[in-house]
C-alpha cells in the first residue's frame, strides 16, 4: 500500500450503546424515550470530543454508534474520555429514562480508514 494512503488511517474509539424499552411502552413513550437519550448522550459526550455517528432502531430496541477521535484534532486520552462518557451515559439513561427496560453499553478502540 503507498505510504501517501496512511494518513487516512486513524486510530477512533467507538462507543456502542443499546437500549430496550418495555414492550409496554405506546409510540410516544418511545419518541420521548428516543429523544431524551439522544439529548443525554450528546450532552454527554461533547465535552470529551465524542459525536454520535449512527442511531439505528430495531425491533427490540435502538442502538447508538459514538465515536471519539473520528475528525478534528486527536487526543492522546480518547479511550479513557470513551470509557468516562460510558459511566455517566450508564448512571443518567438508567436513572432518567421512563420505560427503560434494559441498557448495555461496549467501547472498542481501533484503526479506521
Amino acid at each position: 500500500m503507498p505510504l501517501h494512503l496512511w494518513s487516512e488511517l486513524r486510530p477512533v474509539t467507538s462507543l456502542f450503546i443499546q437500549l430496550q424499552f418495555s414492550a409496554e411502552a405506546r409510540l410516544l413513550d418511545l419518541q420521548r424515550g428516543l429523544r431524551d437519550a439522544n439529548r443525554m448522550i450528546s450532552t454527554i459526550i461533547s465535552p470529551h470530543k465524542g459525536e454520535i455517528n449512527k442511531s439505528l432502531l430495531f425491533d427490540k430496541g435502538c442502538t447508538f454508534l459514538c465515536v471519539f477521535g473520528m475528525s478534528g484534532a486527536k487526543l492522546h486520552d480518547e479511550s479513557t474520555r470513551a470509557l468516562d462518557s460510558a459511566l455517566q451515559i450508564f448512571s443518567t439513561c438508567s436513572r432518567s429514562l421512563r420505560k427503560l427496560e434494559a441498557m448495555s453499553i461496549g467501547v472498542t478502540s481501533r484503526t479506521m480508514f
